[in-house]
């Protein structure tokens, strides 16, 4: 917060990832669906041609560009956060549910203890997110049609497990500022049990909100929920589905703001110092892992008619990763072992606590050959990359078990 503006500030960051029923169509959020996240960035854009037909000037003409393609790609980290209680018998799901499904594909609850388990399919139709993130009433953005094209998950000596997400989207892309009233809301009744409200913003401040933006106006939040917008002219504001008559009434003047629901989160970082690698269940002492899923997606982006992806479809799945290791005269005979080819079981635990613990299983790596890293003093280290890989009946390359 600035000292006689507000500003919006990273830190104040509310993120939501939100399940779409119908690719592209924004969802608002509701509490139960926001993440927390140490980053997140949304990349929109929008193709503008120049016209290259004959002209009497070497100079691209403002009144002639051209529309084309819209896209969006975004990315998100965040710490690797269970949300288990070792108290409660009943499944408690980590709230990273929605990026983790449709990363992987399937997540599977039991209970008794709690337990959320995320394993791979080989189904088309791994589903789509709405991503919003909202920034202390000044500024909220969100994406609809994302899909997860690879996530990583990172430990690096002490420092706490991290999962990122990266991926694609319909290129629908929803900015909402601020703005304020003018004048007195209007509301109309569309049928017996639906309406819509209409009110005007300041005069050309109409442009600061979207069709799907999430506003609240004055102190009316909704009942906590926001108001969604439906459409927008000039500078008249319609909501839709607002409650029966009393209908909210806004005065003069009354601010217009983007609105996040209340958070509701559970679980706290897993500690990078709890937790333990296992290569064929003997422990390594690592200095480094990573995993990352890609799933070379393929956006239906090149169709007439259309501004942005329509859908996209998944390719071949890629599981790689790396983990490094000293050295030492128990575990330099890895360097030979490479060439082998041989599957390998890897087990990594992070955390230790019964409902704090996430493992991960690569029951079949092949360790590829590659150099040594042989320092001018410090100790050598032996970097085994991997190739994580299924059995014949595929789809179990990795599992990453909520316990």
């Amino acid at each position: 917060m600035g000292t006689s503006q507000l500003h919006a500030l990273g830190r104040n960051r509310k993120f939501y990832a939100v399940d779409e029923t119908t690719f592209g169509t924004f969802v608002k959020p509701t509490g139960g669906d926001a993440v927390k996240v140490l980053s997140a960035s949304f990349d929109p854009s929008q193709e503008r041609k120049n016209r290259e037909d004959s002209r009497a000037t070497r100079s691209h003409i403002a009144d002639d560009q051209i529309d084309g393609k819209k896209a969006a790609s975004w990315s998100v980290e965040a710490y690797l956060i269970p949300s288990g209680d070792a108290t409660n018998s009943t499944t408690i799901v980590p709230d990273i549910d929605q990026l983790l499904t449709k990363a992987l594909g399937t997540g599977t609850a039991t209970s008794s203890p709690s337990k959320m388990t995320y394993t791979l399919n080989s189904n088309q139709d791994l589903g789509s997110l709405t991503l919003v993130q909202h920034f202390n009433e000044t500024f909220m953005e969100a994406l609809t049609g994302c899909y997860v094209n690879s996530m990583t998950l990172s430990i690096a000596g002490g420092e706490e497990p991290k999962l990122s997400f990266e991926g694609g989207s319909s290129g629908t892309f929803i900015p909402t500022t601020t703005s304020s009233t003018t004048g007195a809301s209007t509301a109309t009744v569309d049928g017996a049990t639906s309406s819509s409200l209409s009110f005007d913003v300041q005069s050309g401040e109409g442009k600061n909100f979207k069709v799907g933006s999430v506003i609240k106006v004055g102190s009316d939040d909704n009942g906590g929920e926001g108001y969604e917008v439906e459409s927008i002219s000039g500078d008249t504001i319609t909501m839709v589905d607002i409650a029966p008559s009393p209908y909210p009434s806004f005065s003069n003047l009354d601010a217009v703001v983007p609105f996040a629901p209340a958070e509701t989160v559970a679980g706290q970082p897993i500690a990078g110092i709890l937790g333990s690698l296992t290569v064929d269940g003997s422990s390594f002492p690592i200095t480094s892992f990573e995993v990352t899923v890609t799933n070379n997606m393929k956006a239906i982006e090149d169709e007439a008619y259309q501004a942005g992806t329509t859908d996209y479809v998944p390719g071949f799945r890629d599981v790689t990763g790396s983990l490094s290791i000293r050295c030492r005269r128990d575990l330099a005979i890895e360097i030979g072992k490479r060439p082998d080819f041989t599957n390998r079981n890897v087990v990594v635990t992070c955390g230790s606590a019964t409902g704090a613990t996430v493992t991960t299983t690569l029951a079949r790596c092949q360790f590829q050959v590659s150099g040594v890293e042989t320092p001018q003093s410090d100790e050598v280290v032996i970097p085994l990359e991997f190739k994580a890989l299924a059995s014949t009946a595929g789809d179990n390359e990795i599992t990453i078990a909520f316990t």
